[in-house]
């Protein structure tokens, strides 16, 4: 009779250990190179331009939040978090918001 060959255990690591692991890793904002290609993937060709804009200026807690959102599928809310980075720019004065712009109208 064959012996069963034994699986090694994964340790059961409780779910609030994974986020104070996660918490651990510092974020490190993704290259131009990266960027443009993210933006590629997200953005018409018309809105690229100011989607990179925006990037380039924000500060690296809005970037996280928009890879965040990005790696979860969820471009509507990428599109929101750029709309918010833009209107924040504008109000700080980095920024001018302009008649034929993408990003930073209000929606409603």
């Amino acid at each position: 009779m064959e012996e069963k060959k034994k699986r090694k255990r994964i340790p059961y690591i409780p779910k609030p250990k994974i986020q104070e692991i996660k918490k651990d890793i510092p974020f490190v904002r993704p290259d131009e190179k990266e960027i443009r290609k993210i933006l590629n993937d997200l953005l018409c060709e018309e809105a690229r331009p100011e989607g990179n804009l925006i990037l380039s200026k924000a500060s690296d807690g809005q970037v996280k939040e928009f890879m965040t959102y990005y790696n979860e599928d969820k471009e509507n809310i990428c599109c929101m978090v750029l709309d918010s980075i833009k209107i924040k720019l504008v109000e700080s004065g980095e920024m001018q918001m302009g008649t034929d712009d993408w990003f930073g109208k209000p929606m409603f």
